[in-house]
């Protein structure tokens, strides 16, 4: 059973919308515990940069150095 997990990325000045990805893995993530809430983060961020064709520069420029991490829910 795959698990989906929702990673969104918010510019910490608030100047730009934020951006999402979804995230599946076929194991269960624990999102208390902050080794699997990173790897999560670093997972949607490079998801996020593959599909913009962003690089961690332009994430920086952009301000987009915060990350919240959720369950999908389907």
């Amino acid at each position: 059973m795959m698990k989906e997990y929702q990673v969104t990325l918010f510019a910490k000045n608030g100047k730009y919308r934020p951006v999402a990805c979804i995230v599946r893995s076929p194991k269960g993530y624990d999102l208390t515990n902050p080794t699997d809430r990173r790897n999560l983060v670093r997972e949607g961020t490079k998801k996020i940069c593959q599909f913009r064709r962003w690089t961690a520069k332009d994430l920086e420029t952009y301000t987009y150095l915060v990350a919240k991490v959720r369950e999908n829910e389907k």
